[in-house]
């Protein structure tokens, strides 16, 4: 028998309008000649309801579908509506409160409208109508839960907290409820949006009770309604929450709390920019802009007199980096267990937490992370392609060299959309226009504040200096192969990406085709100059896709088993990699150069080539000293094989020992001047960070469990 309408009608001590209800419910029914089914859950009512329910049935023609359920206990409406869902047949079910709030009638209304428009789902709205209002409270709460959902899901609805919502029951049947109270109908509208469903209403007739009558609902399940649309819109909230604040209070546990490079010029510009002045310098105003939320919040509590206070904002963007990794791979791979598993790995293991310190980098690796996330989900129909456009926009104006990256965002764009035949021409010029008019807007807007506040177009620092070009062949020795500046070997998690990159090709090409244009074109514009060898950990211009080019990782571990060998190389890597980035996170940037100095070398070339100069090997020479309470010692000589990229001697050949122990305490804020409240710190944040990192390590198990 093809059923048309399933009606579950959840009862809970409706004695008083039961009878009424069900005779309004088979009169409607029978005169629409649809085939119908009734599923009535009594929900451990103690006022008679059941036995009403049984006498009903008693008298109806044996031919017609009603059912009964009993539960020995209240569950709540949603429970009673879970129970009566599994016994559903018909093509579209609707649910029907038993006390003559709503007008049967509307039900036939509601599928013929659905039949005839095709849809699978259509809401009867309330306040379409001329109907009654409830009270003050239970009115505008409705209308704030409504807003709320609206807002949230890009719905136009009028009346969220409706009954009465007919929905295609295999669809229905299919998500997965948990909800057993009022909250069931936002939980059922929230996953309705998320399938990208537009819902659809009609004015239906509504007669409101008041509580005295028997109305159950409070202010309770609205706050319960609310946190239920807020909790499916973000699903991951509390996983990311989770995330966010182990690397937050990682990177704090090495904070330097010291402006270095130009990350002191980029705090200044964010400080005048507040005042109302425009004095841009090496990045570029949106890198500024990224301050000003701490600029205020300091000002308003009164940090704003030690301006140091202001370096959390490099470890705030980087933990909130994270964030956007643990989402680009969810989008990736659809696993929830990996996001949280591959986020963790990169957090701990890669350079962005010695960078958190450092800084300079940290904004590109924001806005680059953002920038492919937002990718990812205009290709999931999650955002449009003004969005993706912003974005960029943001990247461009926080470095100027952001702009080659318009062409991987191109490519990403088009392979997305080049097997869609409706494409023309005229598509694909109306998307470059799309794409890269907000950009070409913010650098037109930004090069005229910068003509006007300081007389040239392309402000007041030059690179003219950085740009000694050497050759490419040697930035590509030393950004892969050199002891001094090699990508491998200060993120030797990388490697490990070699071996699946093919794989990561054939199942994320678009990405893949990304990661590797930009990576690409950011290497052919470092390589040739000189600023590729400078004093910062690792390649600093490539900070930002290292960081990304760990993705491959999930081809890695995206799968059901993994052989034991596998797992121990892994660990073996990840562990060497976590120390790499400590050591990298323990001391000033730029130390090691006060080292190289007193032993009178030429430090940036003689860090390229030479091991014992690298900046891995003192860090680790002063911080095994510091651990176990000894002398640190410099000693190399300079009479090595990496010597043979360079055909001329830059430096004396002579052997070194040099006494460094003055060098050897870590230049974390926690341990400068012997202060035991600030050690206490240190301590408290280690040990939350590990309780942190405990509770993500059970989580991850739990995930992969049901994933299994």
């Amino acid at each position: 028998m093809n059923v048309d309408i399933s009606v579950i009608v959840p009862v809970y001590n409706e004695k008083n309008t039961l009878f009424l209800l069900l005779d309004k419910l088979f009169t409607s029914l029978k005169k629409s000649g649809f085939i119908y089914q009734i599923i009535a859950v009594d929900d451990g009512s103690i006022d008679g309801s059941v036995e009403l329910l049984q006498e009903y049935k008693s008298k109806i023609n044996d031919n017609e579908l009603f059912d009964i359920i009993l539960h020995e206990k209240n569950q709540g409406k949603g429970a009673a509506i879970h129970t009566g869902l599994k016994e559903a047949i018909g093509q579209y079910t609707v649910i029907q409160d038993a006390d003559l709030e709503y007008e049967p009638d509307d039900i036939i209304r509601l599928y013929e409208y659905a039949k005839a428009e095709k849809l699978s789902v259509v809401y009867g709205s309330r306040n379409m109508g001329k109907n009654q209002r409830g009270t003050f409270f239970f009115y505008w709460g409705g209308k704030l839960v409504t807003y709320v959902a609206n807002f949230l899901f890009r719905q136009k609805m009028t009346d969220e907290a409706t009954c009465y919502k007919l929905i295609d029951t295999k669809r229905l049947q299919a998500m997965p409820l948990r909800e057993k109270g009022f909250a069931f109908c936002p939980e059922v509208t929230s996953y309705i949006a998320r399938d990208g469903i537009k819902i659809q209403e009609i004015p239906i007739s509504y007669n409101p009770r008041s509580k005295d009558e028997g109305k159950k609902i409070n202010w309770r399940d609205g706050l319960e309604a609310i946190y239920t649309l807020f909790r499916l819109r973000f699903p991951n909230l509390g996983l990311v929450l989770l995330l966010f604040l182990f690397t937050s209070f990682l990177y704090l546990t090495t904070w330097h709390m010291n402006f270095v490079g130009y990350e002191g010029e980029t705090v200044t510009s964010a400080l005048k920019l507040f005042n109302g002045e425009f004095d841009i310098r090496r990045a570029g105003i949106s890198a500024s802009f990224l301050y000003l939320p701490f600029v205020t919040l300091f000002r308003l509590f009164g940090f704003v007199a030690n301006v140091n206070f202001l370096t959390i904002v490099p470890i705030f963007y980087s933990a909130l980096s994270i964030v956007f990794l643990f989402y680009i791979v969810y989008y990736l791979t659809q696993k929830k267990y990996l996001a949280l598993f591959l986020s963790f790995v990169i957090a701990t293991g890669s350079v962005i937490w010695p960078y958190a310190n450092i800084g300079m980098e940290y904004q590109m690796t924001f806005y680059f992370s953002l920038l492919l996330l937002t990718l990812l989900r205009w290709k999931n129909k999650g955002t449009s392609l003004w969005a993706i456009a912003i974005v960029f926009a943001l990247l461009v104006t926080a470095k100027s060299y952001a702009v080659i990256l318009g062409l991987p965002v191109l490519i990403f764009v088009w392979l997305v959309n080049k097997n869609k035949k409706s494409l023309t021409l005229k598509n694909y010029f109306r998307d470059f226009m799309i794409l890269f008019t907000p950009a070409l807007l913010s650098i037109v807007v930004m090069s005229l504040l910068q003509y006007f506040s300081q007389g040239s177009f392309a402000g007041v620092y030059s690179l003219s200096h950085e740009f000694q070009v050497w050759s490419w062949w040697e930035g590509f020795y030393g950004i892969f192969f050199s002891v001094g500046k090699s990508i491998f070997l200060f993120s030797p998690l990388l490697i490990l990406t070699l071996f699946v990159w093919k794989k990561f090709w054939q199942d994320h090409r678009e990405t893949a085709v990304f990661l590797l244009v930009s990576f690409l074109l950011i290497l052919l514009i470092t390589a040739p100059f000189s600023y590729w060898t400078d004093e910062t950990w690792s390649v600093r211009k490539l900070v930002s896709i290292i960081v990304l080019l760990h993705l491959p990782l999930v081809s890695f571990f995206d799968k059901k088993i993994i052989s034991l060998s596998k797992k121990l190389l892994f660990l073996f890597i990840f562990v060497l990699s976590v120390y790499i980035q400590i050591l990298g996170s323990s001391y000033f940037y730029g130390k090691h150069l006060d080292i190289l100095y007193e032993a009178n070398v030429d430090s940036l070339a003689s860090m390229r080539f030479i091991p014992q100069l690298g900046q891995i090997s003192i860090y680790n020479n002063l911080f095994v000293s510091y651990i176990s309470n000894t002398k640190a010692e410099l000693v190399y000589s300079e009479v090595t094989w990496f010597r043979w990229i360079r055909d001329e001697v830059d430096i004396d050949l002579h052997d070194v020992k040099l006494d460094i122990s003055k060098y050897q305490n870590p230049d974390i804020v926690w341990f400068q001047n012997e202060d035991v409240f600030k050690v206490n710190i240190f301590y408290v944040l280690l040990v939350s960070d590990i309780l942190l990192g405990f509770f993500i390590f059970r989580k991850y198990l739990f995930l992969k469990r049901n994933d299994d």
